[in-house]
Parts: structure tokens; C-alpha cells; sequence
């Protein structure tokens, strides 16, 4: 017999039994210790004693939680009667005062869907509630659960997809680490894809460093912070919150301080002065360097340097983030990732995509562009001069037809392979867009791209 099996007054008396008998023992023990030791025989009465009192503690603790969560839902049409009656007598009370300074029927503009909104927000949370205590089997309509856990030997025997009770368990993948884990604990993204608690607090974590992350996203869509906070630390929900004023702000200003360097929000910037809020430093926002009078703001003679560099070898200055960037191949086209800012814009001109009369792409780049996609397959390397320049030409129609990629249908390429935006290198295999074949690990494909 299980406890399962066992109603409450028994399981109460048989703790009582238990607990008696143990005094008996000690009442009626014998021999003598040596004071400050204590004898195996005392050690294991002493460890079985706590075991029946944490046990007990656990069965009440148990007890409560059945009947509050009982409570709520005997009492929960009581309390929506309740709030619906609520909800009328305010909307009354605005149409009377609505007809006391003559408007009409004001009312209806006051609060139009007031009270099917609220009745559907409350009808979701409710069922969203119900959905996840039923999955964490805190209570049931029929037989209690047993929450108190099971013998090694009992749990050996069972199917590991079922619970103790022989209920079937509601499990789900993580789409980053593939483990299965209770739907009920895992955060589901805009995308349906489902996302661990370990695996979604170091998504956030990263798109709080790597600014190519952010915002934390799958497949393209933004994961709210505020939809996974029961999921998230405490840590990583505050710096996101801080970074995520920082990487939102066009025009960044740093503690001129080597050693501090620390990101100055827009609330502290007065006029042309930023002050540090880590060290107190003043910092001017138009050439980025120690404070100075205002009709002396000097050139930064470092960046001046790089941007001279910047313009011999061809680069484009991001006029929203004043990033440089540089195109190796492919189009010209920039984008995110190529400027983390998000901006679209030409690489030749620098104005905004499609605003220009530039050429969309360079033939040399596309070309050797092209040639690296025909030499994944080792194969082709093999053939001659005439079979593999068509090949050639027909990946520079591709990628003039799809320069433009969304990256919806990917496909695997088994061996070892170099992710294009990450450059980790990955050891059994990697994933190919089916269009642009860009290859990407498993990050950048759902959470950079």
C-alpha cells in the first residue's frame, strides 16, 4: 500500500504512533556516553525523528496548499460575478455623469470595449492559471496526488514519461539544448518555439554583452522581457533593463576615463555635458573627451585617424550609429548584422537603402562569392573548366535573386564548417540557408539572423 492510498486521518495517526514509539525508546533506552558524544544508536533516533517531523510539516504544508488552491476555484465565478458587478456600477456611473453635463451618450466613448476586454483579459489569466497548476498537479477533481515523492525501488519501475500517479507527464523540447523539460516550466516564444530556464536566462544574458543579440529574438521575432520575468533572474532582468536603454540610444556617450568607460544615459546629459554615474567624471558629448570650455571642443585626433584609414580602404560610416563597416562580399546591401544598429543603407554612398541610384552589388563580389559556395562541395573541385564555371554562373543567379534574404527554410551540412557570422568554428555539421547559403550555427540562426 502506497501513501497515496491512505486517508488523512490514518496518515495523522500513523505519525503520531510513530513519533510516540520514538519516545518510548528514548525513555526506556540504556547504558551511558561519555558527555559530548553521542552513540549510533542515539545519532540514527535523532535523524529518524526530524525525517517524521519534516514529513509531517510537508503532509500539513501539503494540506493547506490543496485547500487554498480548492478555494480559488470553488470561489472564482463568486469573484467574476463580483467584478462584472463592479464593472457595471462604473460604467453606470459614467453615463449618469456623462448625462448630467449634457453629453449624450459619452459613455460609449469613455470605455467602448471596456467590459469585454477585461472579461477576456480575466478569462485568459484564469485559463493560463488553471492550465499550469493542473501541469504542476497541485490539485485535482478526483484522487489527491501524492506530493510527499517515492521509494528509488517504486520509481525504477515506472515509465519515466508518466508521473507517480501513472498520469501521463506533458513535456516539450527546448529548441536550444533539445532537452526535454514539463511544458509548464518552459518560456515559449512569439515563434512557438520553447526555450528552457537555462537556456533563455544565458539568451539574455548574451544579447546583454554581444550587441549582435539584442534584443534576445527566434526566428527574427523580439521575446519580451516581461512575458518570461518568472523564468528570468532577478540579475539578468536588471541589466537587460540597463542595456537595453543603452543600445536603444543613437548617439552614445562613455566616460572618457580609460579605466571607468562606463555607458552615460540621456538623463544625465545636460547641455553638452554628460556625467558619469559610476564616477562622477564630466565628459563632452560632441567630441567625447574630458570636459572643456565651450567655444574649445577639439577634434579627436584618434578618430580623425581612423576614419582617414576608413576612406583609403573603402569603408562606410553607418550615419545612424557612426559604426564603420566593412563588405568582404556579397551585395551592397548593409544591414543588420553587418551595422547592429539595425540601419539600412547603401555601402557606396552611405545613404538609405534604396534611396540611391548605386548598383545593387559589385560582379567581382558576387562572383567570388559564388565560388565559395561551389567549393563546399569537395566534389566540384574535381570537375572541369566548363562544368564548373556553370555551376558558378548558376550560384550568381541565386544570390543576385535572393540577395535579399529572410532566411526562412534552412537544411544541414554534415562535417566540420565555420559559422559566417559568429566564426565559431563546429565540429559535426552546420545550417545552410536554403536561398542565400549562408551557413550559420544554431545561435546565429535563430537568434542573430
Amino acid at each position: 500500500m502506497t501513501e497515496r492510498n491512505i486517508d488523512d486521518a490514518s496518515l495523522r495517526l500513523m505519525l503520531q504512533l510513530h513519533l510516540e514509539d520514538l519516545e518510548d525508546l528514548e525513555r526506556n533506552k540504556k547504558g551511558k556516553q561519555p558527555e559530548g558524544e553521542m552513540s549510533d544508536f542515539d545519532l540514527a533516533m535523532n535523524m529518524y525523528k526530524d525525517s517524521l517531523e519534516t514529513f509531517a510539516t510537508q503532509h500539513h504544508d501539503r494540506r493547506m496548499c490543496i485547500s487554498i488552491a480548492r478555494a480559488v476555484v470553488s470561489d472564482a465565478p463568486v469573484i467574476q460575478a463580483c467584478s462584472n458587478e463592479e464593472e457595471r456600477a462604473t460604467q453606470d456611473r459614467a453615463m449618469a455623469m456623462s448625462f448630467n453635463h449634457n453629453s449624450g451618450t459619452a459613455s460609449n466613448r469613455l470605455f467602448p470595449n471596456a467590459g469585454t476586454a477585461n472579461r477576456d483579459q480575466s478569462g485568459s489569466l484564469n485559463e493560463e492559471l488553471f492550465r499550469k497548476l493542473g501541469n504542476l498537479n497541485l490539485f485535482s477533481d478526483g484522487a489527491e496526488v501524492d506530493t510527499y515523492g517515492e521509494s528509488s525501488t517504486w520509481a525504477a519501475t515506472r515509465d519515466p514519461a508518466r508521473g507517480a500517479d501513472g498520469e501521463k507527464i506533458e513535456t516539450e523540447a527546448c529548441i536550444s539544448c533539445g532537452d526535454e523539460h514539463l511544458s509548464s516550466s518552459l518560456a515559449k516564444a512569439p515563434c512557438s518555439h520553447n526555450y528552457c530556464s537555462e537556456c533563455i536566462n544565458s539568451l539574455f544574458k548574451s544579447a546583454s554583452v554581444d550587441e549582435s543579440l539584442f534584443p534576445p529574438r527566434c526566428c527574427s521575432m523580439p521575446i519580451p522581457v516581461d512575458d518570461n520575468l518568472e523564468l528570468l533572474s532577478t540579475e539578468n532582468v536588471g541589466v537587460f533593463r540597463a542595456k537595453q536603454i543603452e543600445f536603444s540610444t543613437a548617439d552614445r556617450t562613455y566616460c572618457h576615463h580609460p579605466g571607468c568607460s562606463t555607458f552615460v544615459p540621456p538623463q544625465f546629459i545636460k547641455g553638452d555635458l554628460a556625467t558619469c554615474v559610476k564616477c562622477s567624471a564630466k565628459t563632452c558629448v560632441t567630441c567625447k573627451g574630458a570636459q572643456h570650455e565651450a567655444d574649445n571642443c577639439p577634434k579627436d585626433s584618434t578618430l580623425q585617424e581612423v576614419l582617414r584609414v576608413a576612406k583609403e580602404n573603402g569603408w562606410q560610416q553607418c550615419k545612424s550609429c557612426s559604426r564603420l563597416v566593412e563588405l568582404s562580399s556579397g551585395c551592397y546591401h548593409m544591414t543588420h548584422p553587418a551595422c547592429l544598429c539595425r540601419a539600412q543603407f547603401c555601402y557606396l554612398c552611405g545613404e538609405r537603402w534604396k534611396t540611391c541610384r548605386c548598383p545593387q552589388w559589385e560582379e567581382r563580389h558576387l562572383l567570388s562569392r559564388a565560388e565559395n559556395i561551389v567549393n563546399r562541395d569537395c566534389r566540384n573541385t574535381q570537375l572541369g573548366t566548363r562544368r564548373r564555371a556553370e555551376l558558378v554562373r548558376r550560384a550568381a543567379a541565386d544570390l543576385r535573386q535572393n540577395h535579399e534574404c529572410l532566411h526562412t527554410r534552412w537544411t544541414s551540412r554534415g562535417g566540420a564548417h565555420q559559422c559566417e557570422e559568429c566564426h565559431d568554428n563546429l565540429p559535426n555539421y552546420i545550417y545552410e540557408c536554403c536561398q542565400c547559403r549562408i551557413m550559420a550555427c544554431r545561435r546565429c540562426r535563430f537568434n542573430r539572423l
